[in-house]
């Protein structure tokens, strides 16, 4: 190991350039910290569950409060063939998912061949 004495300013620099580095190569990255999961935002969590859980082609619309909690409108694809309001029921989150840490219920209506269904309240269990 070689030892090099700097003057008291350069020693200094030196150390808080060595603390940086450090600190930047533990650190996770930036982008990374930006992107991890805010559970206090009921409207990221509830979008993020149906991103992640919907069919393809099939898409929910933003969360939005209404005076009995939360609702979205779940867009069902012209070609698909069934009952909107029993895919609304399925649609529910799981009773172990984020979503029921932040909300306590939440009602999706169905919109298939632009025709809007009767909703379906989704309640935590």
């Amino acid at each position: 190991m070689v030892s090099i004495n700097f003057g008291a300013k350069k020693k200094t620099l030196c150390g808080l350039w060595l603390f940086a580095v450090v600190q930047l190569a533990i650190a996770p990255p930036l982008a990374a910290q930006l992107m991890q999961k805010d559970q206090g935002d009921p409207r990221y969590v509830v979008r993020e569950y149906f991103q992640q859980a919907l069919p393809l082609r099939w898409w929910a619309s933003d969360p939005i409060r209404d005076p009995w909690g939360w609702s979205i409108d779940l867009h069902i694809p012209v070609g698909w063939r069934g009952n909107p309001a029993s895919q609304a029921m399925a649609q529910c989150p799981p009773p172990e998912s984020d979503v029921w840490l932040v909300i306590e219920s939440l009602s999706i209506r169905p919109i298939w061949k632009d025709v809007a269904w009767a909703s379906y309240q989704c309640l935590k269990r």
